[in-house]
Parts: C-alpha cells; structure tokens; sequence
C-alpha cells in the first residue's frame, strides 16, 4: 500500500460517504469556485467566468473520464500560460501505469451512465511531491467562459481527465494563476517521482556533431522503452518572442511532449543493399492540438513517399491538423533548443502492511527540559527525547518525525519549526537514556516541514535517535515512527540509569549498580541453544577504556578446557545427528519433515497412496548413488509436481560443478560406499542462500513413491538420487512439496548461487526487431556464462487456461526451460568461402521434463545442421554456465542540505570570495568506460507559496578534478571538470562522461545570501566512494600529541605528476605506465595511461597533510601495469622544500632499494606546491 498525505486533510472517502447520505454533490470549501482559486493576484477575472460540472458541459453526450482510453491527443491548452504542464500531460498519457498512479482508482471514479445515483461530483488524484505520493480530493466544478472551458480541455468534448488534473494541480500550488510559467521537468517528476535530465541541445552542438546525436537518440530511445517521459522546447532571448511561431511552423517559448522515437530502415532486401538507408526520426505534440512543423516530414510533405506502406503503418501516421507531428532527428536537434528527459527510477517500494514493523510515539519538546536544539548545541542536545531500536539483519529502516500542523493557525502567525533528528549506534543492550555522544549512524536536514523522513541502511546493532528543533527552547507537539524490517524492540528511553530500591536496599540485586561486565558467545538455535565459550575477567575498577582478546573457556567444572572459536546458525546439526544413529545402530527419520502426507501436501490430501521408500529399496538390486558418472544437466526430469522452475534451475546448476559442490557439501563423504555400508545412517544436509546466509538444512533419504516409481524429480538413471534428494530439502525448507507449485526460476537460482537475478522482458524490449539491441544482448550473455553465472528462460502465459499448452513449434507456455549454452558459430570458414560466410548466433535450451523439444529451425534432425560442419558440430556439444547474474547500473548518493547566508550560502562561481563555503561534495571515477555521470540538484518547491511572492530560486552546481585523494573542503580553485547553467527551475540535472579520477561538485545558488534547502543526487555507473566534505583540514589530538601521526600538521604538500617521458620498455607488450605518490606512509595511485611510453596525466595529484617535513622524503614512483606483475620503471626521491612556493621540475629516474643510485631510463615531470595554510588549498 502507497503511504500517502492527504492534501488539506480531505479524505476521499469520508467526503463522498457525507454526500451521499446528503444526496447533494460535493462543492470543496477548500478550494471554492470562486475568483480567489482562479487568481491570487486580482480581485476580478478579465471575463465572466461560470463554473459549471461536466454534466452540464456536454449536454446532451454523457460525461466520462476517458474516451476510448487514454491518448496524447486528449490534452489541450486553454487560456492558461501553462504550455509546460499540458506538455507534461500529454507525455503521462502515451503511459498507462504512470497515469494510473496519477488517477487512482480509475474504474471506481469513472462516471457510471447506468447508475446515476453514485455520481457525487468528488474526484482524487495523486502527485510526487517533497518525497511523498500527496492524495488531493477535488470537486468537479470546472470554470468555463460561455459554457466552454477555460483551461485544459480535450478534443472530445465529453472527455474530462484532464481538466480535473489540472484543477487538482492548481488546488496543491494555490490557485490557477500559480500555473503560469512553468517548467516541465517539475510536472514530469510530480507525476512519476522520477528524475528530470535537461539536455541543451544547441549548445551540446548536437545538430552538428552526428557522433553526439546518434548518441542521445538511443538514450531518448531507450529512455522511451523504459517508460520515461520526453518533453522539448525552444528557448526565447526575450519576452517578446514568447509564443512566437517560426517559419517552419514550431513555436517558440513553448513546450512540446516526445510521443515516439523511432528508427526507420528504407530499403530493406538483397536488391537493396547499396541503397539502403537508415532514417532517425521523432514524433512530437503540440499541446495547442494544432499549429504543426511544415519542414521534411511534416505531414503531406515529399519525404513520406520515401516509405513503403507497411513502414508508414509501423509508426502509426494519421495526416490531420491534431498538433502531433513527426520530424527528422537531424531537424529536431536543430530546431528545438531544449530536451527534458524525466528517467523513472526503479527503487524499492514500501509496504507497511506487510514488510515493515512500526513503532510510533507522540511527545512534546518543552522549554527547559526537553527542548535541547539540534546536535550543535552541545550543552543541551542530550536533554532532547530519545529513542532506541534494534537492527536484527542488516537492512534498511525509515525514519519519521512529524510536528503538530500548524496550517489552521496560520492567520495568528503560526510557523512549522524547523525539525530534523541524529541517529547514534549504541551498546546492544542499551535501554537507559545518553548523557554522551556515541558513533554517528545517520541524520536529517532540519528543514520547517510538517515532516521529515529518511530511509537509511544500517548495520545490526542498537541505535538511537534523537528528534529536536534546530534552535533550542522551543516548544512543539511531534509524533516518532520508526519502520524497521523486522521486530526492532524500539522503546522511548525515559529513565537516566538503573536505581536502586531505598527499601530492598540490603538485598544485592536491589541496590544501584556500580559497573556491569559480561562477554559470551552462544550459538543462535530455533529451539535451544548451544554454550560456545566464555570469557572470565576481574574487574577493573579504574575508569579507562581498554580492548582485550581473550580465548574461549568452558563454564562450571569445565572452566579450564579451551573452546575453539567456531559458531554455526543451524537447529539440527547434521554430525550430531548422524553420530546418534551410528551409535544407536538405527536410520536417521526427521522429526521436523516427517515421512507423512503434511510434508507433501497443506491443502488436500494426496490423490494416490503414497509410499515413503529409501534410495536402495527403490533402486534395487542396483546400489544407489547421489551421481552416476558425475552430474549432467540431463540427470533431472520433472516428476508430478508443478514445479518446471525448480527442475530448470537444477538443470543449469548441474552444468556447474562448483556451484554444485556449494549447494551439496562434502560430495565424497555424503556419496553411498558400497564397500562399507556401515557408514549409511540414510542422513544427508544440503546448503542454500537463504535472507543474505548459507542455510544448511538436514533431511533423511525417506522419498515419496507411486507403484515404487518416484512421485516428483528423478533421474534418467533409476540409481541416481542428487536431484530428488535436492528437491527433498528445498520442500523442507518451504514447508511441503506442495509449496514448490508455480515458483519463479530466478528464486531458485538465487537460493543456489547466493547471486542476484535479472528478469528481462523479451517481448516488451523489442529484441526480435531491433537486431543492434539483439546483438548486445547476446554478448552480454556470454560475458555473464563466462563468469559462471545461470540462466532460465520462459513464455508468459495470458491465462490460466494457457498454461503448460503446446505451441505448433513445440514449445510450451507458462513453463521454465535451462539455458544450457549460447555459442557463436562462423560457417565457411576458409579464404574459399570468404564471401560465403555466415555468422550463426545459436543458444541451447532445456525441457525440465525431458521430452517436447523445439520443431523450428536448429531442431534436431532440421535442414539446418547441414550447414556446419563436423567441427562446428563438436564445437557446439560444449557445456556452458549460464546466465542470471547483473549489477544495478546505476549506484545512487544522496544527500540533503541547505544554504545558510552568512555560513553556507556562498553565490556561484563568479563570487569568489564566498563560492568555496557552500557545501561540497566529493565523488569518484574509477573507469573510464565507466565514467557516465548523471548529477541531479533539486531544491524546494516554491509553486504554493507564489501568492505570497515565493519563486524558484536560481540555482546549478560546479565540478571540479581535484586530487586522487582529496578528502577535506576545497579552498581554491582547481581544473574545471563541467558545470550545470543557473536557473530558477525546482531541478537541474546534468549528464556527464568524466575521465577517471576523483572530482568535487560545489551546489549554489547564482546570488549569495540567499537561503534555501536543497537535495543533491549523484548517479554513477561504479560505486563512487560519494561524500559530503564537511572539514576544513585535518586536527591534531591533543591528548596523543606525542605521536607523530596524531601531531596537527604543519604544512600541505600539493603534488600533481605532469607527464614522463622515454620510459623502459620491459616487454614485447604495450607500456601500460601508471605513478604512486608515496608521503608519510601514505600511498596515492595516479590512473594507467594505455599503451604509451610518453604518458601526461595533467591534473592527476595528491595531497599531503605533512606532520614531519623535515624528516620526510617524497616518493614518485612509475610502474608499468600488467596482467600478472607491474614492473618497476623507477622513482624520483626528494626531501620536501617547505618554502611556501609552487615549482615545476623534472626529475631523472632511478632505481629502488639497494640499486637508488643507478639511473633508469625516462624521467618525470612533477608540479610540486607546499604550503603553512592549511587552507590554502
């Protein structure tokens, strides 16, 4: 369930309920028909305006939400300046699911013609904002001017969706007015709660460079496959040309929705090959619903005559005056200025009903006790309330702190506080209150919102947390939520210490505590647990901290017998048990799967009788085996249970032993020996990836027969028992074999790898079409069964009906088949044969069930094996791993924050005297071809403020390269990386392919002073190491200042390797050079230049806090980077010049050790700085 905010506190369903007991329809006193919700900066309307509900509208048609569905043509602009909204519109129709999050409910708030009377005029929509789905409850009366509307409206008169989305989006921002001049970014990310990239398309010099539009035209392709949003403007130099129209039809100052990107191939066939051409094209929308481009492409022009019919049908062309049109790629980038890509971000989803536990807690902050201000007051931060709670598995919690909303007291003056909280990691029996600061686990912004929440990761352990204002002494009504994943015995910390009793006072146990000390190990069991050991220590009653290794004892009489140091997670202990069995001469049966119909069925009892037989009474007179001549993917056929997704997954996992030998341990000793049977106790364990561990599970060898035939997996040889033995534990893992019925492939080969799965949509990612994207696929699988990953393959079944039915090709929908292997084959190899080649892209599947097999081309016995010959043929008999295994692409830092004039508020770059105090993150690049950076800067949304003259604040953020291990706040400026413009949008968001190295990015607004809360988001392909750079330069301690490494340091040492040249070639290979910076024991890696004796690296340096300049050489050395073992080119060693200067020197290389004095070949070249100011830097 969506966690929602209800707008004004109106709840959709209570309102209606009022009104139809009423019988009256629903008029919002919230947002009343009247000239204060149409403007809030005149008293009167320039016209008479008249609001009047759809039925009245469109009389005498009946009323509907939606026409024949949903379309981008269902939205025109009105009277309103709000171009970039309607734009935004139609771009949420061309997507169902994302409109659905919009309009919930659909079906339910559909006016319904054969039962008038549930008709209430009462509508809900929902929008993203501030991090929240807010729900907003409308009334139907829309203004009209002689009886037509005013603002949005549809092509069908009788079609309303729209209009009522816009009403509910002027109700949230104030007024209608409020709608004005906007931009579609905000309404894209409001309507998804996504993220927005702009992209400047003139000045990218994208209609110039093809490399580069080529190369946003599959983004915009792939974006539009992902169900993102597109929306494109042209940019106006004045106010004069707002709205002006072109010669080639387009409007200026305008925005326009992307419905579809597309590539087209003219030409297609063998006669065709030199003609052939490949054409980009895109389909835009006027919101105007008319005015169109006249240029090529436009609607009757020449260039459609180009098409075959067929390729016209494909992009859906319809010649009418409707304001949607389609251009060349070339002439978009030319022509519009703008392109707005809102990239729907797939992120876990909250469900509190089923996933998470809530503690929630309501309290006051009271003037003079409770009220302590935030973390930076010190003397009072700990007289706030506080809270504790357990993390059990590592994972994610949510945080709420809600204040008393002040709203109803606004006209008295009334203000939210600004509220945030500090979250601290804790002893794990902590249940007193803090009077110390602990190990920092997290935080908020503090921020004057009625709420503030955040979603950490944290380790297992206590924590607790401490709500406040931001000043202290100020008194507030707030409630605390916490949402763990598990049980988090989360208590409100109200007690200082333990007290004693003035009573029991005589008693031991009753009098106040002077210290406590206990240390033991146990071992977590479901039933019992099991004593692993215990350390003993007398008690020190001096007040130190001390950390001690102690090893493990016994307890009582075996106090002096060490105990090893090894502790398991499992309730039955499959060498305790079978130790039983051997001792007491008897097979092993499990208690906790017994040999009965409940372990096979939780529903209905079974249909045959069914026997419990072991392995050798099965097989007999063979003697049984776990594996007959190894493990083959043809060991495993289904039995009569539904569980093809099972049986498919154990096919892949067979064809890789190494993963086999994870899942089954101890293979050898588990085997049956038919030397000794005495070793049989018919007990075996098996092993699987269970909430982040490896779960061994113990079961016996008791199997479910039919007539002495097996019920469910078996193999292809009657003594061979791997596969069904594995299905036992599985189904004792999930209760009954019963429970294995319909799972999902990817589950099982997770449980199997301890990995992570990738579910990819065949269908919907168009891969039979697009041959590019197919291509890349198929090397991406090979590159994934190359690192021993699994895959699994299925067709989607659109009924119940259809599942497990035949296709005529022979395959069968709604059932798992293993991808056994995936292989590229050349036919005619040979300078004969050199123009009748063939590259044959071939992938290998699985039945679970051992039979029905593919009839299409490359099935058995088919034309085509004809084609290769008998080495290809042998070539392809190769077993593979296969594929299931992928990594997120995008890795996400976040973090909120806020400029504060006077501290934080610093302007933009050109304000050099102040630009350096705004915040500052730091962020890094560890690949080049990895190095697609997309940084996103939102600020607050000012929309509902504007009547009291809020806006936008002008704001855009900075990027510099600085030092590889740069990790305390910038001072000066270093070499700019890339930049963002300024502008007064809610979001800028930029992408970027940055070089490897490190890199700071400074947010700002364009003027300084100028207060305002922000979110900044960096997204990179590669975990970026991303923090936020709250500390000047390092600090000395003063309690350990006799330690050199503790000392504060006396000078900053800047060193940037420029270049080397004429370095020694070790090997026939490529010189692959990179450098280490070595200082005070700190080493620093400058990144490898490819395939170069002569290297530059420019701006790649470090930086060293020197504690011992005078004792301290520096080091460069050049290694050259191999597969195996760099080599050693030479290094260039220096005392440190701490005369405050910059030099530039070149340094002849030499060699290392006991050979320092020899010359090496190359020398290098080093810009070294050092400097007294610690923030000179």
């Amino acid at each position: 369930m969506v966690k929602l905010h209800y707008f004004k506190n109106q709840r959709y369903s209570k309102l209606k309920g009022q009104c139809e007991r009423d019988e009256r329809l629903f008029v919002d006193p919230e947002f009343p028909p009247e000239t204060k919700s149409l403007y809030f900066s005149r008293a009167t309307p320039p016209e008479h305006v008249e609001w009047k509900r759809p039925k009245d509208i469109c009389t005498p048609d009946p009323p509907q939400l939606f026409v024949d569905g949903m379309s981008s043509h269902d939205v025109t602009q009105g009277k309103l300046g709000n171009c970039w909204f309607v734009a935004a519109c139609s771009s949420l129709a061309l997507e169902p699911s994302l409109l659905e999050k919009v309009i919930p409910d659909i079906k339910h708030q559909e006016w319904d013609p054969e039962n008038v009377g549930n008709y209430q005029g009462i509508f809900r929509f929902r929008f993203f904002r501030q991090g929240q789905w807010t729900e907003v409850v409308i009334d139907d009366l829309l203004p009209t001017i002689a009886g037509k509307l005013v603002y949005i409206h549809s092509t069908d008169k009788n079609e309303f969706w729209s209009a009522l989305v816009e009403k509910a989006y002027a109700k949230m921002a104030g007024s209608y007015e409020a709608l004005e001049a906007g931009n579609t970014g905000d309404a894209l990310v409001d309507f998804t709660g996504g993220v927005c990239e702009s992209i400047s398309l003139k000045d990218g010099g994208y209609s110039q460079d093809q490399e580069k539009r080529l190369v946003l035209f599959k983004s915009m392709q792939r974006a539009m496959r992902d169900k993102s949003l597109i929306g494109a403007s042209i940019r106006i130099k004045n106010r004069d040309e707002m709205e002006k129209r072109t010669e080639t039809g387009l409007v200026m100052g305008h925005a326009y929705g992307v419905t579809a990107v597309k590539k087209i191939t003219i030409g297609e066939g063998l006669f065709s090959l030199f003609n052939r051409q490949h054409l980009y094209m895109i389909r835009l929308r006027n919101p105007w619903g008319q005015k169109e481009w006249n240029g090529p492409w436009s609607d009757d022009s020449e260039e459609w005559k180009k098409l075959k019919s067929s390729d016209r049908e494909k992009l859906g062309i319809v010649f009418e005056n409707d304001g949607e049109f389609w251009m060349s790629f070339e002439d978009f980038c030319s022509h519009f200025t703008n392109a707005t890509l809102c990239h729907v971000i797939n992120t876990s989803i909250f469900s509190l009903s089923n996933r998470w536990h809530v503690f929630k807690h309501n309290y006051q902050w009271s003037p003079g006790s409770t009220a302590g201000g935030c973390v930076e007051n010190r003397s009072t931060f700990l007289k706030n309330p506080q809270y504790a709670f357990t993390v059990k598995e590592e994972g994610e919690v949510m945080i709420s702190l809600m204040q008393e909303d002040t709203r109803k007291a606004k006209e008295h003056g009334a203000e939210n506080l600004t509220i945030g909280y500090f979250v601290m990691k804790v002893e794990e029996n902590r249940k007193y209150r803090l009077h110390t600061m602990f190990e920092k686990a997290g935080d908020s912004i503090f921020i004057n919102a009625r709420e503030v929440v955040n979603k950490f990761h944290f380790k297992k352990g206590r924590y607790v947390v401490i709500p406040s204002t931001y000043e202290q002494n100020k008194a507030g009504q707030f409630l605390m939520r916490i949402f763990t994943e598990k049980s988090s015995k989360a208590m409100f910390l109200n007690q200082e210490h333990s007290t004693g009793s003035k009573i029991f006072c005589c008693f031991p146990q009753c009098r106040t505590p002077v210290c406590v000390l206990s240390v033991t190990v146990w071992d977590y069991n479901w039933f019992w647990d099991s004593f692993m050991g215990q350390a003993k220590i007398a008690i020190d009653i001096n007040n130190k901290a001390v950390t001690e290794t102690h090893q493990l004892m016994g307890r009582r009489r075996n106090h002096q017998v060490q105990m090893p140091g090894v502790v398991t997670v499992e309730n039955q202990r499959y060498s305790k048990l079978k130790s039983q069995c051997e001792k007491e001469e008897r097979l092993f049966e499990d208690s906790e799967f017994p040999a009965n119909d409940k372990s096979i069925f939780f529903s209905r009892a079974p249909p045959e009788q069914i026997v419990w037989r072991r392995p050798k009474d099965i097989c007999e007179p063979d003697p049984p085996s776990l594996f007959v001549d190894g493990s083959s993917r043809h060991d495993i056929t289904q039995g009569k249970l539904g569980n093809c997704w099972f049986v498919a997954s154990c096919s892949t996992l067979a064809l890789e032993p190494s993963l086999l030998e994870k899942v089954i341990p101890d293979m050898k000793n588990q085997e049956w020996d038919v030397k000794d049977f005495g070793k049989y106790q018919g007990i075996f364990r098996f092993r699987f990836w269970r909430q982040g561990e490896w779960t061994e599970v113990v079961i016996d060898d008791l199997l479910p027969t039919v007539y002495g035939q097996l019920v469910f997996i078996h193999s292809s040889l009657k003594n061979e028992f791997w596969g069904a033995l594995l299905e036992k534990a599985y189904a004792k893992l999930s209760g009954s074999y019963e429970a294995l019925e319909a799972g999902n492939i990817a589950d099982a080969l997770v449980d199997f790898t301890g990995g992570v799965c990738e579910s990819i949509n065949l269908k919907d990612a168009n891969y039979d079409d697009d041959e590019e994207r197919r291509l890349e696929f198929f090397k991406s699988m090979q590159k994934a069964m190359d690192n021993s990953s699994l895959v699994g393959a299925s067709i989607s079944a659109k009924s119940h009906e259809e599942m497990e039915e035949r296709t005529e090709t022979g395959l069968v929908k709604g059932h798992a088949y293993g991808v056994t292997a995936i292989k590229k084959i050349t036919t005619g190899e040979g300078l004969f044969n050199l123009f009748n080649r063939e590259y044959l892209y071939l992938i290998r599947l699985r039945n679970p069930w051992g039979q029905k097999e593919w009839n299409g081309a490359w099935s058995d016995g088919s034309e085509e094996w004809n084609k290769l010959e008998a080495e290809a043929r042998k070539k392809l008999g190769i077993d593979f791993e296969d594929d299931g295994e992928f990594w997120s692409r995008w890795h996400i830092f976040k973090h909120k924050n806020e400029w504060k004039p006077g501290s934080s508020a610093g302007g933009c770059v050109t304000n050099q005297a102040t630009f350096f105090k705004n915040p500052q993150y730091a962020f890094s690049i560890k690949d080049d071809d990895a190095g697609e950076v997309m940084i996103a800067l939102m600020q607050e949304d000012t929309r509902i403020d504007r009547d009291e003259g809020g806006k936008n604040l002008s704001i855009g953020y900075y990027v510099m390269k600085v030092e590889e291990n740069r990790g305390y706040r910038l001072h000066v400026m270093m070499e700019k990386a890339a930049d963002s413009i300024f502008i007064n949008m809610r979001e800028v968001v930029n992408r970027f392919q940055l070089k490897t190295g490190r890199y700071v990015v400074i947010p700002s607004t364009y003027e300084p002073h100028v207060a305002g809360n922000f979110m900044l988001r960096i997204f990179s392909e590669k975990s970026s190491n991303a923090r936020a750079l709250v500390k000047d330069h390092p600090k000395g301690s003063k309690i350990c200042c006799c330690i050199p490494r503790f000392r504060t340091p006396v000078c900053i040492l800047s060193v940037f390797v420029k270049s080397a040249v004429d370095l020694q070639k070790r090997t026939l290979l490529s010189v692959d050079p990179y450098a280490l910076i070595k200082c005070e024991g700190n080493t620093v890696r400058i990144p490898t230049v490819k395939d170069t004796r002569n290297p530059v690296w420019n701006s790649a340096g470090a930086l060293f806090y020197v504690r011992r300049p005078k004792e301290t050489h520096l080091v460069v050395q050049i290694w050259d980077s191999n597969v195996f073992c760099d080599s050693f080119l030479g290094q260039a060693k220096m005392r440190i010049d701490i005369n405050n200067r910059t030099v530039v020197l070149s340094h002849q290389l030499m060699g290392r050790g006991r050979k320092h004095d020899e010359k090496m070949p190359g020398a290098v070249t080093l810009e070294i700085a050092c400097y007294h100011d610690l923030m000179a830097v």
